[in-house]
């Protein structure tokens, strides 16, 4: 809660990058900034690892499948993301195309790709990490008020610049 006016500037610089990462370890000073950086909006975030982290990964990877199987997920997925234009089904502050990112051709880093099974053109596949580094937000409670303190976690903690690795069309 503290120290927001100094985050002001990065607004306009943050983004989700949906591209592969290097596989290289994130360092503990980093680590630990960003944990710090969680705490100060009354959150935890914790970097799983070993069995843990394949645990999450089966997880995320179950609720992609069911995901696809849900009938409306296809016509969710279309009304916040767009592939043309925005028009009048879809949200003009969706995710646009061009920040969907590769399709994932292999590796074990969780995916969601965002076109579903609609063609984005342009888009190229790619290999993602094979040993992914994922953290957890969480809080002590499951309410509103929360999940509002873990977004505000995410918001505070996603100022550091991650290192991805270059894409390349293939």
């Amino acid at each position: 809660m503290s120290g927001l006016g100094a985050l002001y500037p990065a607004i306009r610089q943050r983004h989700s990058s949906r591209y592969p990462f290097e596989e290289r370890q994130i360092p503990e000073v980093v680590r630990a900034a960003l944990a710090a950086s969680a705490r100060v909006e009354g959150a935890a975030l914790a970097f799983p690892d070993s069995w843990h982290l394949w645990e999450v990964l089966e997880l995320v990877q179950e609720a992609e499948a069911r995901n696809i199987t849900d009938r409306g997920s296809d016509q969710d997925l279309a009304r916040w993301t767009r592939i043309d234009a925005p028009s009048v089904s879809t949200a003009d502050d969706g995710v646009p195309h061009y920040a969907f990112g590769p399709r994932k051709r292999g590796g074990k880093a969780p995916m969601r790709d965002f076109a579903g099974r609609r063609h984005a053109a342009g888009r190229y596949a790619a290999d993602f990490e094979q040993n992914p580094q994922l953290a957890l937000v969480s809080t002590d409670h499951d309410r509103p008020e929360d999940w509002l303190r873990a977004g505000q976690a995410m918001e505070r903690s996603c100022c550091w610049p991650p290192t991805r690795a270059s894409p390349a069309p293939s």
